[in-house]
């Protein structure tokens, strides 16, 4: 496994992620933000709606970090094999999801594509965690 993939770092990038995406989340929600004609620009901006849907992964990655940190290195290198593939898929998948929909046509948007992957990461982690975990006591 790589050095840079380690139970701490991983934790500590899933909390940076949850702490950028709470403050922007808490500028955004300001009324003075709304009167700051240049702060309101920078939100409404699609490089940062697509950015903030990009930081909905972080909150699992943090959770799920909490979830392994004291089991076994097993457990967590297995779920960190998936992560390292999933999540990369899942930022180009929402990248390159269109803002707006294409009019008459259904294409999806970056909020359900985002709020899918995340989920999909979620669970499918979870999963993977419990039956490596689950296996190992067997032994």
């Amino acid at each position: 496994m790589n050095n840079l993939l380690t139970k701490k770092n991983v934790f500590f990038l899933g909390l940076g992620g949850v702490i950028i995406l709470a403050v922007m989340g808490i500028v955004m929600s300001m009324n003075s933000c709304y009167q700051n004609r240049l702060c309101h620009n920078f939100f409404v901006s699609s490089y940062t709606r697509t950015f903030i849907f990009c930081l909905f992964l972080p909150l699992p990655l943090f959770l799920l970090s909490l979830i392994t940190y004291k089991m076994k290195d097993e457990v967590f290198t297995a779920w960190i094999k998936f992560v390292i593939w999933f999540v990369p898929l899942s930022m180009i998948a929402i990248l390159l999801t269109p803002v707006d929909d294409g009019g008459s046509w259904s294409i999806p948007l970056k909020g359900p594509v985002a709020l899918l992957t995340t989920v999909l990461f979620f669970t499918i982690s979870l999963i993977i965690i419990c039956w490596k975990h689950f296996a190992l006591r067997k032994k």
